[in-house]
């Protein structure tokens, strides 16, 4: 579940995944193009698992052990762009920030081979210090959501996907 915006011009073009922030938010459609499609480029903006607007189970699809599932989601756009005739699956960008950055770091640290290049916006590298250093509304928010670091199982699983312990 994407929007693509394809580059102008001859292709094949180079691609930049752009992955929203906040898990529960959403890429919605723009009209008109923009600076990237103008510079020759192709922008897709995904809506991984656990984004809004596809209905309440979908958003709950990445939540706690499923969190690399939205990370997979990504690699899976990855062999779709390197099938498409115009788009070159040799030169894909990824970016993002906050919840986004998080995911770019993560498709680095599994794809790394097929991204060309990523720009990680504030993204969260650790989710144990990111749940202990976060604010207490943020904290209590991201335990329902990413999982409670205070229960033994779950910090060592968020440990094990944390891309700073994986790079």
């Amino acid at each position: 579940r994407a929007f693509v915006y394809p580059g102008v011009g001859e292709g094949p073009h180079p691609v930049v995944i752009n992955i929203h922030g906040a898990p529960e938010a959403q890429a919605r459609l723009r009209t008109g193009q923009g600076p990237t499609e103008k510079a020759g480029i192709t922008l897709i903006t995904p809506n991984v698992r656990g984004s809004t607007g596809y209905g309440r189970t979908y958003t709950t699809l990445a939540d706690w052990y499923l969190r690399e599932d939205a990370v997979r989601d990504i690699g899976a756009l990855l062999d779709w762009i390197a099938e498409q005739p115009d788009m070159d699956g040799t030169r894909v960008a990824v970016m993002g920030g906050s919840y986004g950055g998080y995911m770019v770091l993560a498709s680095l640290v599994h794809y790394s081979p097929r991204i060309h290049c990523g720009i990680d916006i504030v993204g969260i590298s650790n989710w144990v210090t990111f749940l202990e250093s976060t604010a207490d509304y943020m904290r209590d928010y991201g335990r329902i959501e990413f999982g409670d670091e205070r229960i033994p199982e779950m910090r060592e699983f968020l440990q094990s996907i944390s891309p700073l312990n994986n790079a």
